[in-house]
């Protein structure tokens, strides 16, 4: 039985990929390294992210890295934007008594500030930025809420995000409107398929009616 589900953000709850695009190749000129399109970033972009930076030419640390991304993240002027769907599930699983959770690598701060701004953090139990090894955060959202792992889902858009999951043993979702294409998520063999969001209220509703 589900009973928690935790979020990636950026390109699964936020629709941000242009900004997050932008950032990352305004990181990657100031440090030296190349400038790709959208398409390329699209293809070739990964996470942990400091293998992407060193593949593009950039020889900073992480720390710098990070500096300068957070930079020009405090200074992006695109616009971003929840998912369409994303508060009408966040309603439903509230409404279901599930634990709702956010691990993200985007900064602490900047997903705290976004989701306030949303007007999401009431649906949220637990948000846990600057998570480059989501497992532990995973992991600690077990803890926290004396759950099972196969009682939690972890919804991400990200070929890494199947791959954390997998390793805490909770059932995996990949999202197919964020950053990694369906080829991409696909052989990653992920439990659960969403083509958008609100797909998930299926298998929430699925598991009441094998209970009744």
């Amino acid at each position: 039985m589900i009973k928690g589900v935790i979020f990636d953000w950026n390109g699964t709850l936020s629709d941000d990929i242009p900004r997050v695009f932008s950032v990352a190749m305004k990181t990657s000129e100031r440090l030296g390294g190349r400038v790709l399109s959208l398409a390329e970033y699209r293809r070739l972009v990964r996470n942990p992210y400091m293998p992407f930076y060193r593949d593009l030419g950039c020889t900073a640390s992480k720390k710098e890295t990070n500096r300068w991304y957070q930079y020009y993240l405090n200074r992006s002027k695109i616009p971003v934007r929840l998912f369409p769907d994303a508060v009408k599930l966040l309603k439903f699983l509230k409404s279901h008594g599930i634990i709702v959770g956010i691990v993200s690598s985007h900064p602490g701060y900047a997903l705290r500030a976004e989701a306030k701004t949303y007007g999401i953090s009431r649906y949220l139990d637990f948000m846990k930025g600057d998570a480059h090894a989501k497992r532990y955060h995973i992991a600690m959202f077990l803890r926290l809420y004396k759950l099972k792992p196969k009682e939690v889902v972890f919804i991400g858009d990200m070929a890494n995000d199947i791959e954390e999951g997998r390793k805490c043993g909770v059932i995996t979702a990949a999202y197919l409107r964020g950053v990694d294409s369906k080829s991409k998520l696909v052989p990653q063999k992920p439990d659960i398929i969403l083509p958008t969001l609100l797909s998930l209220k299926k298998h929430v509703s699925k598991q009441e009616k094998n209970m009744r």
